[in-house]
């Protein structure tokens, strides 16, 4: 009689096969559903970067250049040929911000540098001198060229940013020349520069000067430049921009830069006198030479303007000299001049000579009783911040008149 044959598998066994069958299947799915995620997230925001809304299109092109795989660089890439001009300059804007590597844009950037639309070669301009930036940032982080980089692309970023600098559009010239900085300090490149300091559109003019200062240690040119730009007698947008730059190209200059603001003074138009005042005051202590006609003008009957000079002296003089206070307490007591700018007279002399508000509160108690009601609500405001401090003195109420006539005896 034959024996039963064992059982090879039997319950316990297929059980077990299910349950590692079904683990395996949940970890392969819980390994791939983020992928599949992930995807399927790009692919929205790449349908939203060619849709109609301008705002959808920005956000999806920010979202893309985040991605820190660099997933996103095919659908910028192909947003560049894109047949709207906004959706090219949108992916010239945004390709020079994916990782790892930046200059993986340039040959895009390259392309749009000859678009026949202002501001796709506006963004082309702008990425060319964002990649050369970063990528010099991230070799001098890592001491040395990260593995698989290469600058050979430089040389023919120079060479379109020089054609862009002859751009027939002033906007797409100034992008040029600030991205030209990053190619310090090329010979080449600084001589296109200092030519374009001819340029004549201002803002050219001073994005070139920028360059050269901050580059090209100090350039001479970009010096006079930016003086002839501080010297402009029309209305500008820009004086004190200006000045801003020529702080970092020496004390020589920004000498230069006070002596032409000084001239300005006696001829400038009124419109553009305010702007004069407030660049000196910008100045400072440098500006010394120009006060001898800042005081001639405080004594104008234009309250705006005056209220300017004496924050001007007070700049170039200093507000804990002798003349600074003095000039700070005659803004206080002037009733003329707006509120705003007596109070913040009167903080400053508060901080440097408290003591010395005690000079002004005869002329403040005087204004209590104006026929004007600002000008009384103004001097209680003045009042009660300063007899915190010190007490107020009564005005003499002789001072300002004439003594009676003596009578014969």
């Amino acid at each position: 009689m034959s024996r039963p044959r064992r059982k090879v598998f039997g319950p316990l066994f297929s059980s077990t096969l299910v349950v590692a069958l079904i683990a395996t299947v949940s970890t392969g799915i819980a390994t791939v559903w983020p992928r599949i995620q992930e995807w399927s997230a790009t692919r929205s925001l790449a349908a939203a970067l060619r849709g109609d809304d301008a705002r959808g299109r920005e956000a999806a092109a920010a979202a893309l250049a985040q991605k820190g795989d660099g997933s996103g660089l095919p659908y910028l890439r192909e947003a560049a040929r894109d047949a709207r001009a906004e959706v090219r300059a949108l992916a010239c804007r945004y390709l020079p911000r994916v990782w790892p590597d930046p200059s993986a844009a340039v040959p895009v950037l390259l392309a749009a540098a000859g678009d026949d639309q202002e501001e796709v070669r506006l963004e082309a301009a702008r990425g060319l001198g964002r990649v050369s930036g970063a990528v010099a940032l991230i070799a001098w982080q890592s001491s040395g060229m990260p593995p698989g980089w290469t600058l050979g692309w430089r040389p023919e970023s120079r060479e379109a940013l020089l054609r862009l600098l002859k751009d027939r559009s002033a906007a797409v010239r100034a992008a040029a020349a600030e991205s030209l900085g990053e190619f310090h300090p090329d010979p080449m490149v600084a001589s296109a520069l200092v030519a374009a300091t001819g340029d004549a559109d201002r803002a050219v003019r001073l994005a070139v000067a920028r360059a050269l200062i901050f580059r090209w240690d100090r350039d001479r040119t970009a010096i006079r430049t930016l003086v002839a730009m501080v010297a402009d007698p029309e209305p500008v947008p820009d004086r004190k921009a200006v000045l801003e730059i020529l702080k970092w190209a020496g004390n020589e200059a920004w000498d230069q830069a006070a002596a032409a603001l000084t001239e300005l003074l006696s001829h400038a138009d009124p419109l553009v006198l305010p702007d004069v005042i407030n660049s000196l005051t910008a100045l400072g202590d440098p500006a010394r030479a120009a006060l001898p006609a800042l005081e001639r003008l405080w004594t104008t009957k234009d309250t705006d303007l005056r209220a300017a000079v004496g924050q001007a002296i007070v700049a170039i003089e200093g507000r804990e000299t002798p003349r600074g206070i003095a000039i700070l307490l005659e803004m206080i007591a002037d009733a003329t001049i707006p509120t705003e700018q007596r109070q913040a007279a009167l903080w400053t002399v508060m901080e440097v000579s408290p003591s010395a508000l005690v000079k002004v509160t005869p002329s403040l108690v005087r204004q209590l009783s104006d026929a004007q009601s600002d000008v009384r609500v103004s001097a209680a405001e003045l009042l009660s911040n300063i007899v915190r401090t010190v007490p107020a003195e009564i005005p003499d109420p002789m001072a300002g008149k004439s003594l009676p006539a003596r009578r014969e005896q």
